[in-house]
């Protein structure tokens, strides 16, 4: 991480937070009392692509993407929970993941291919 201000972390934090409005951000972050509302803005566009500020953002966006994919173990958990008050379905999709069903095809064949393969062998 770039050494930022604590503005300008605070900044990408909110920016982050608030789903990417860079006028907020400023707001929380920044004295803005006495400026108009393009100046705002601007200033606000200013830090949000300050090239620190932008990696940090990234880097705040990525985090924030991992944490909210469920690891394996944890979709077990959460689907032994849902099976342990009665849901089929959880129960059903947790042994699917623990491949316990076994899938069943049905094959037919010509006589030839049974021929060959020696399943009714002629004469």
């Amino acid at each position: 991480m770039a050494n930022l201000t604590d503005k300008q972390e605070g900044f990408a934090v909110s920016f982050v937070m608030n789903g990417g409005d860079a006028s907020a951000a400023y707001r929380e972050n920044y004295s803005y009392e006495k400026m108009k509302d393009t100046t705002l803005w601007v200033k606000a566009h200013e830090v949000r692509h300050n090239d620190k500020v932008s990696v940090r953002i990234h880097e705040l966006r990525l985090k924030t993407m991992t944490s909210k994919i469920l690891t394996l173990e944890e979709r077990k958990k959460l689907l032994s929970e849902r099976a342990l008050d009665g849901d089929n379905k959880a129960l059903d999709m947790l042994n699917k993941m623990e491949g316990v069903y076994v899938e069943k095809v049905e094959v037919t064949a010509d006589e030839e291919i049974k021929r060959i393969i020696n399943l009714n062998p002629t004469s």
